[in-house]
């Protein structure tokens, strides 16, 4: 028997399969593809199923069924106060996102120290916590799609091509794609700025996410890239519930 975890977000979903603790098989669809599960998945036994869903309802009652006609006991994820290692000082607790929670517990249980937690794809999350498991709160965004679309949209001659930022920027598309990066980063600087003032120590970026990769030229050290973090929470999960294969 295996355990299945999956990461439904707002355009993707990424799922991975354990035996044993060890990964046996992952794969990743447009969330619009989510019919395309049923072959992926018709070889898989998993006993238990964790699922992280951002998506529409009907995206994530489609993959609660499907983990069901496997045999999988299925698990939708929800914060909690004080689980996992993670206190959440959110007002409403269950009302933090999935995704963001499991990445935080991810990072808690690694032990990586007081961090910021970034999750950069559709919007852009960043969140602090603190290295006994705090989570103080965070900023939402929109992703680096969502901030061009929106000015592609929005004005009538603003060239928002998807070019890269530079230094100076001297044309319109370049002056997009600087101001876009120059406002996620500035997001992530300010929290680790808060986050530093009030642990008093060296504070951790971890980064994940589709859009990654953009972000992370100019951000300081120490930095971590993880690109399944959202995964790797759900794994803490399933083993502190005892379902792990």
């Amino acid at each position: 028997m295996s355990l299945l975890l999956i990461d439904a977000g707002n355009t993707r979903i990424k799922w991975r399969v354990l035996d044993a603790g060890r990964v046996s098989g992952d794969g990743v669809i447009p969330v619009a593809d989510v019919a395309a599960l049923a072959d992926a998945w018709r070889d898989l036994r998993p006993r238990h199923a964790f699922i992280s869903c951002v998506a529409a309802p009907e995206v994530c009652a489609r993959l609660t069924d499907g983990c069901r006609r496997l045999g999988a006991q299925a698990h939708r994820v929800e914060a909690a106060r004080q689980a996992h290692g993670v206190l959440n000082r959110y007002q409403v607790a269950r009302s933090l996102g999935p995704d963001r929670y499991a990445a935080l517990v991810a990072v808690a249980r690694a032990g990586w120290g007081d961090a910021v937690v970034v999750c950069a794809g559709t919007a852009l999350t960043a969140d602090a916590l603190t290295r006994e498991g705090e989570f103080l709160g965070g900023c939402i965004l929109p992703g680096a799609d969502l901030m061009r679309a929106a000015l592609a949209s929005g004005t009538a001659r603003v060239d928002a091509a998807d070019v890269q930022p530079t230094a100076w920027p001297r044309d319109t598309a370049s002056a997009v794609a600087t101001g876009i990066h120059l406002a996620q980063r500035g997001v992530v600087l300010a929290l680790r700025r808060q986050l530093r003032a009030r642990v008093g120590r060296t504070v951790r970026i971890v980064l994940a996410g589709g859009a990654a990769a953009q972000l992370a030229p100019g951000l300081p050290r120490p930095l971590r890239r993880c690109e399944h973090l959202v995964l790797e929470g759900l794994a803490w999960m399933a083993r502190d519930c005892g379902c792990d294969a």
